[in-house]
């Protein structure tokens, strides 16, 4: 896979071991307390959001063929491998003849209904499984696939220090920065995503709690008046996404599990 400055995406070697020699950030005294709010807040809202989701699940089986939602392996704390599920946004096995590969905004793949989903987050909504689980919390940083995070950290070896604490359903990054497009763009994340790590508190959390609720509030409210006022839209322009003050939570790349990777793998280095 690349990005779009034409860079290799995939690497032929996980993290060895499927660790990454990284040093588990101490969270102090807070820490056991981070872990308990949030996975109670993330049952309340589980048991909130599971009609919600069969909901979605009854729209996505009668609009598009395929399962209702998709799975991955991603990198947790420690570097720990761990399955992320998700709704699925995309039609069914779009990346089989092309491999993964970054999603762009307005991308054709991405269904109408998977498109509502992406503007409103409500896709991530089974990942509150994997917080009760303890392999994700709230709030941290985005898991990353393993097979790009070898990638990442080959240019970039910072990268794996990401990895000190549970990966997160939002974080500082998702809030602040629009999707990833290339590397530089991944570093931007980076620094975000290590100064949360730095200064993780419950205030920060609080903080992006919050603004992840008025981001979330914002994108459905955006949505539905784009809904109201689509048919006067001009011919050509129904597809262009909207944007909910100022900036866009990050694209995911979306891959089947079971979908082989079409590309060829990165050269180790020698």
């Amino acid at each position: 896979m690349r990005d779009q400055s034409g860079v290799h995406l995939v690497g032929s070697d996980p993290m060895p071991n499927g660790s990454a020699d990284v040093a588990i950030r101490d969270l102090g005294s807070y820490g056991p307390c981070k872990f308990a709010v949030e996975w109670l807040a993330a049952l309340v809202l589980l048991m909130l959001a599971t009609p919600i989701m069969l909901a979605i699940a009854i729209v996505l089986k009668l609009t598009s063929p395929g399962p209702v939602h998709y799975s991955q392996i991603r990198l947790g704390r420690g570097g720990k491998p761990f399955r992320i599920w998700k709704l699925r946004t995309m039609t069914h096995r779009a990346e089989a003849t092309t491999g993964p590969v970054w999603a762009t905004v307005g991308d054709p793949r991405v269904t109408r209904v998977g498109r509502w989903l992406r503007d409103t987050h409500l896709d991530e909504l089974p990942q509150l499984w994997n917080v009760l689980r303890g392999e994700m919390s709230l709030i941290g940083p985005r898991p990353e696939r393993p097979e790009i995070a070898v990638v990442i950290a080959r240019r970039m070896p910072e990268f794996c220090d990401r990895l000190a604490v549970r990966p997160g359903i939002t974080g500082l990054a998702q809030v602040r920065l629009p999707p990833d497009t290339n590397l530089d763009t991944v570093r931007q994340k980076l620094t975000h995503d290590l100064h949360y790590i730095r200064t993780v508190s419950a205030l920060l959390d609080a903080r992006i709690a919050f603004a992840t609720a008025l981001h979330c509030i914002g994108a459905a409210a955006t949505t539905l008046s784009l809904r109201v006022v689509r048919s006067s839209t001009p011919p050509g322009m129904a597809d262009l996404p909207p944007v909910v003050a100022g900036f866009r939570m990050p694209v995911e790349i979306e891959v089947e599990a079971e979908l082989p990777v079409m590309e060829p793998p990165l050269s180790r280095a020698a």
